[in-house]
């Protein structure tokens, strides 16, 4: 008995002191459940990858699957809207100038870059940044972007890039 006061009488002390520890024995499995999550998703970047990579394969879009993907990733513009964007203006990079294979500038004023990536690259952040595609952020419509990305053929365009995502898309996943 004598043993319990004393115990009983040092918690008391702890507590009032404000010296006690409270231990949070969920962290260690919130850890785990992170690291989990982590690994999941990056299997999944790597199947996207690799399936990106498997459309590209005929293209001399070939093996650049993870660089559109960080693009995608970066811009947060999907894949497979740049992809088909890509498909439309220069069939997927096997028609192009100047590194240009997004069709920036459109036929009478082609704009050059020093490699493809940096095309894709360019067309996600003007896309993804300026005002004139405001109400495609706003809306996801791709006849919103259209009516920017390529005014005098709109609607052909709309439609291509629609039936070009939805089949890209189909192909990745």
């Amino acid at each position: 008995m004598k043993y319990l006061l004393a115990l009983l009488l040092l918690l008391t002390i702890f507590v009032l002191q404000g010296e006690h520890k409270t231990y949070d024995l969920s962290k260690p499995i919130e850890r785990v459940q992170i690291q989990q999550a982590e690994a999941r998703k990056t299997a999944q970047t790597l199947r996207t990858v690799q399936a990106i990579d498997r459309y590209l394969e005929a293209t001399p879009l070939k093996g650049k699957g993870a660089k559109i993907l960080a693009i995608s990733d970066n811009y947060s513009i999907p894949a497979s809207l740049l992809l088909a964007i890509a498909r439309i203006e220069s069939s997927l990079g096997r028609n192009y100038v100047k590194n240009n294979i997004m069709g920036i500038g459109g036929h009478d004023n082609m704009w050059g870059f020093n490699a493809v990536e940096d095309s894709i690259e360019y067309a996600a952040k003007i896309i993804s940044t300026e005002r004139v595609y405001a109400d495609f952020r706003r809306t996801g419509s791709i006849r919103d972007l259209g009516k920017v990305y390529c005014p005098p053929t709109w609607e052909s365009w709309t439609s291509n890039v629609t039936a070009f995502k939805q089949e890209i898309e189909e192909s990745i996943n």
